[in-house]
């Protein structure tokens, strides 16, 4: 589950960051006081309605193990809002100002969904598949909603070791969830999805990764209408990468990731960005050079904005400025972890989200912009 990909992430113990570009003129970042928890949670998750409405979730770190965690936000503060049991609530759709769509994980056999009816958050049946790897997590960890009655989720049952996975597609009609079949990637041993972004009901994208005899190679899905089949990513150079985020902005279509050139050294993680242009993906450059892009949101006015963090705990925040990407990390804590970013509709302001692990690791909440 993302818990446990994002501990292996922060093994290394040194940080390998050059260029910080030109942050010091950017208007920077702004935290926002979050909920105090002993002895600590993270926000995974985050979608935003309008200046006055949003959601953010996570994990709880509970005796050891971990528990699902909610903010709901006034315009005024961030609050705690009970949750379903389970382990962790990984992404949010927000479908208004007083309605929401979430997902994660229930348990070690079981993943999680639920929603906000304006009060309170009521678990809803998630479907699960049978026949999954032993010792294989079932996490939805992305959710994209068109409305009340239409959303995706995607993710993966992945086992501890990350040798094994089966990827998860559902989908919602304003009723229920129900289960969609994944295609098999080209030549793969496994696949995992990680993100899910809808343009309309008609295309759709899911991303992950595949792992094959050659190492994992990035996955991107296109949805038509009528079923999703596999989109080449462009090649990465290294034996290792993955997507961990995609949205949509504007004509293209934007996945984000890491690579790993050495196949298994925390410290030589590199973020990775793909365009889609509406013919193929190429990858385009970005100033971070250490490190993972977890998240990723569109601005409405041709930004995006991408998301992460160093392998040492360090924050990364790149916008893409209709040109290039650029660091833009001013005013966020030394020891931020970034797992999120949500924009706020037609404002051009943005928050991101993770945890600060010098709070010591409180959910972490910062806004840039409006």
């Amino acid at each position: 589950m993302r818990i446990r990909i994002r501990a292996a992430a922060l093994l290394a113990t040194a940080v390998v960051f050059t260029g910080f570009g030109s942050a010091a003129a950017a208007p920077g970042w702004t935290t926002t006081p979050t909920p105090k928890l002993s002895p600590g949670y993270s926000l995974s998750g985050a979608s935003m309605a309008s200046a006055n409405s949003g959601f953010a979730v996570g994990y709880h770190l509970v005796n050891m193990w971990a528990g699902t965690v909610a903010l709901r936000w006034d315009g005024k503060s961030w609050q705690r809002t009970p949750t379903p049991k389970g382990l962790s609530l990984s992404a949010v759709a927000a479908t208004g100002e007083k309605s929401a769509l979430a997902v994660g994980v229930k348990s070690e056999k079981a993943s999680l969904a639920a929603r906000w009816d304006g009060a309170k958050w009521v678990e809803l049946p998630s479907p699960t598949p049978s026949g999954l790897p032993a010792d294989a997590y079932p996490e939805l960890s992305s959710i994209s909603a068109l409305s009340e009655n239409d959303a995706w989720a995607a993710g993966c049952a992945q086992t501890g070791d990350f040798s094994a996975g089966v990827p998860l597609l559902n989908r919602w009609n304003g009723k229920a969830w129900s289960a969609v079949s994944v295609p098999k990637p080209a030549n793969a041993n496994f696949a995992c999805l990680r993100s899910v972004t809808a343009r309309s009901a008609t295309e759709a994208w899911a991303v992950g990764y595949a792992g094959t005899s050659a190492g994992v190679r990035p996955l991107a899905l296109r949805w038509d209408g009528k079923a999703w089949t596999e989109v080449a990513a462009a090649p990465t150079g290294a034996p290792e990468a993955k997507f961990t985020s995609v949205v949509v902005s504007g004509k293209d279509v934007w996945a984000i990731g890491f690579a790993d050139p050495e196949g298994g050294n925390p410290l030589a993680l590199a973020p990775h960005v793909q365009r889609w242009d509406g013919a193929k993906f190429a990858v385009v450059p970005v100033p971070a050079k250490q490190g993972l892009l977890y998240g990723a949101t569109a601005d409405g006015k041709g930004g995006v904005h991408a998301v992460g963090y160093t392998s040492s705990a360090g924050p990364i925040a790149l916008r893409w400025n209709g040109s290039a990407w650029v660091e833009e990390k001013a005013g966020l804590p030394a020891h931020a972890s970034l797992m999120a970013v949500a924009a706020v509709p037609g404002s051009g302001k943005v928050w991101a989200f993770g945890d600060d692990a010098e709070d010591p690791q409180q959910g972490l909440a910062a806004h840039l912009g409006g």
